[in-house]
């Protein structure tokens, strides 16, 4: 199973239905789909690492191999270079995409482990703080730093497809847009 590609169409059907929420002005629509599509990115992320950990050491990473998604994904892109004879450049910290992509990792992790605890509310919109981060210009954000993310790193590693989407200005399933 591909779960990277599960994980990134849940992403982009989440992306259209907050889209779709937001036309018609469906506030509780689009918190759900706008934390689902966040959460989906984060899982697409993750199975892309452990894919590559997988093809890297021959075996499904466990609660022993620590570190971040990010962190697997360079370590193990940077062996699976070094065997062609290539030197890997990794994703740097400051770039948009990894920023991006830590702040999903963050989001995903306080959706999953939630505590009850007051909300911020936002001045502008007098919602709480959680819509701009779901909001639909966020998610389309974080969807196309996915994109650049895999795209950056199997760039680097010609013999392996993406596992999921990297072309700018993509249609994908007939009409799920691809930031």
């Amino acid at each position: 199973m591909a779960f990277a590609l599960v994980h990134y169409e849940r992403a982009l059907r989440d992306f259209d239905l907050l889209k779709a929420a937001n036309r018609t002005a469906n506030k509780e629509a689009a918190l759900a789909t706008g934390v689902y599509c966040i959460v989906s990115v984060a899982a697409c992320l993750e199975a892309v690492a452990n894919k590559l950990f997988f093809i890297e050491k021959g075996r499904h990473p466990t609660m022993r191999d620590r570190g971040t998604p990010l962190e697997k994904l360079d370590a193990a892109a940077a062996t699976l270079v070094a065997q062609t004879g290539g030197t890997y450049v990794p994703l740097h910290p400051n770039d948009a995409s990894y920023v991006a992509m830590e702040r999903v990792r963050v989001l995903r992790n306080s959706f999953m482990h939630a505590s009850e605890r007051d909300a911020a509310i936002s001045p502008d919109t007098l919602l709480s703080k959680v819509f701009d981060e779901v909001s639909e210009a966020r998610c389309r954000a974080y969807l196309r730093e996915l994109r650049l993310t895999v795209g950056k790193v199997f760039d680097q590693l010609p013999k392996l497809p993406a596992p999921i989407v990297t072309r700018a200005n993509t249609t994908w399933l007939g009409s799920l847009e691809v930031p």
